[in-house]
């Protein structure tokens, strides 16, 4: 096959048939000697065929950390369109597991309530105090046995003020039906008496004319007062006089749930319900005064499911 030489002299090409590759001759152009030899193809040097791969890989690399980043940037967008949706729908969830739970515990107190005036025919005194008049112990204390909770009671020292070294220690273990599920971890309950002169707790201990568990008895005994602060042993509850008939308002004693929606309440019938949030203070206060003589629909105070 013909092949194209070129002069090493002069420079200028000449097809020549393959058949005198290897012979020597004149250059058709200069006249000098010359040996025609088929030309050798170029190789590529080593250190071209390295940069070449070294372009490679550098490319091959930023196209792989562009395509990690988008990724990564994908993947942040839709975690964060993901949070955004179900992070209100998780909230509201656990808000309405937490009412439930405050349901459960407020009724398991009215059972407890109702066995202990099975047992005493009367409810038990808001506040035991010395003989002097010193408050030294809390209902709540009381019904420790009635609630399952044997253990703790046979620690606690009725003979000594709540305050003391020894009922302290007791203090640390809340029972789960007096704990406050805005405030997990604590010692404090949310689930305070209403007392006073006017208040149906009050009227029943020293009157006797009022009886627990008997039908259309609908005043009010125990409100959840969600961060109240006051420990579960202690013997402090709601004074009517004193508290804030608000809910949900920002008074430390008043009636304010710890989840969504209004408070619960434990009625003198034993029955438990959950207020509606938006319930004007006039209709709490006629809940709470048992000399009121308001008569309310519970169909007007009762949020509905």
């Amino acid at each position: 096959m013909p092949f194209r030489y070129a002069c090493p002299h002069c420079g200028i090409e000449t097809l020549v048939d393959d058949r005198y590759e290897g012979q020597s001759g004149p250059c058709a152009g200069c006249g000098l000697t010359v040996v025609i030899e088929r030309p050798r193809p170029v190789r590529q040097l080593p250190t071209q065929r390295k940069n070449a791969r070294q372009d490679v890989s550098v490319g091959t690399i930023r196209i792989m950390i562009g395509v990690l980043l988008l990724a990564a940037a994908v993947g942040s967008l839709a975690t964060w369109i993901i949070y955004a949706n179900l992070l209100p729908r998780w909230r509201a969830w656990q808000q309405a597991r937490q009412a439930v739970h405050c349901q459960q515990q407020l009724k398991k107190i009215a059972i407890a309530l109702r066995n202990y005036y099975a047992d005493y025919g009367q409810l038990p005194p808001v506040v035991v105090k010395a003989a002097d008049g010193t408050p030294m112990h809390s209902w709540r204390v009381l019904l420790l046995p009635y609630l399952g909770y044997e253990a703790l009671w046979a620690n606690y020292r009725l003979d000594q003020p709540w305050n003391s070294p020894a009922n302290q220690a007791v203090a640390m273990t809340i029972p789960a039906e007096y704990q406050d599920t805005s405030q997990l971890g604590s010692n404090t309950t949310p689930f305070l008496a209403i007392t006073g002169p006017n208040a149906a707790w009050t009227i029943a201990e020293t009157r006797q004319s009022a009886k627990f568990a008997e039908p259309a008895q609908q005043i009010i005994l125990v409100m959840e007062m969600a961060g109240s602060n006051i420990l579960w042993t202690q013997p402090v509850d709601a004074d009517l006089s004193k508290i804030s008939f608000t809910i949900n308002g920002k008074h430390p004693i008043g009636p304010r749930a710890g989840h969504s929606g209004g408070p619960h309440v434990m009625a003198m019938d034993g029955s438990v319900y959950q207020l509606r949030p938006d319930l004007p203070d006039h209709m709490v206060r006629s809940l709470l005064d048992a000399t009121d003589g308001a008569t309310l629909s519970m169909g007007t105070v009762v949020q509905p499911p």
